[in-house]
């Protein structure tokens, strides 16, 4: 079973580097689509990567504009030594220290946990017990979080959030597997 699921999970990671290979030269080669579908298919995984980096939604929505506009500017001259996924991805995590570094400079707050609450509100009807265990759960996590260097922090999420490879994780952020 567990090599069934290997083999289904290879084959579908084989399938998008094809694809990525394919809207990489495209856009190398001008066309303005392939630019487009980059950014449509992993935009989802940057806003991810920058929300749970940044916690503020502002600066999230901003390190993702900066991330998609130095993926672009760099394409040209992505040679695919990484998966686009992992590349982006290290691009992302990389705009996100350089808001944090810029954001202890300027003293600005983070988003402040019972804004997260808020977020996440439950069922009215549920079991009062069940969404206060629901909640402490949820406030351990985000602090837990919160509590980690950023590239503790990333290497998590990019496993736990986007199931990237160990391999690709290790690449994005420039450490050992």
């Amino acid at each position: 079973m567990a090599t069934h699921l290997a083999k289904e999970a290879g084959a579908r990671n084989a399938a998008r580097v094809s694809e990525d290979r394919k809207l990489v030269l495209a856009f190398q080669s001008g066309e303005p689509q392939a630019g487009e579908s980059i950014h449509r298919y992993y935009s989802p995984m940057v806003h991810s990567i920058c929300a749970r980096l940044l916690y503020d939604p502002e600066d999230a929505q901003e390190a993702v504009q900066e991330t998609f506009l130095r993926v672009l500017r760099a394409l040209p001259r992505f040679n695919g030594s990484y998966q686009l996924g992992a590349w982006i991805a290290r691009i992302a995590r990389n705009v996100c220290l350089d808001q944090i570094r810029s954001r202890s400079k300027r003293d600005r707050r983070t988003k402040q946990v019972d804004d997260l609450e808020e977020s996440c509100q439950s069922d009215p009807g549920a079991d009062p017990l069940e969404v206060f265990l629901k909640s402490a759960e949820g406030r351990r996590v985000y602090d837990t979080l919160a509590a980690l260097p950023p590239r503790y922090r990333a290497a998590i999420l990019l496993r736990d959030l986007h199931g990237l490879a160990y391999s690709d994780i290790a690449k994005s952020l420039s450490i050992s597997k």
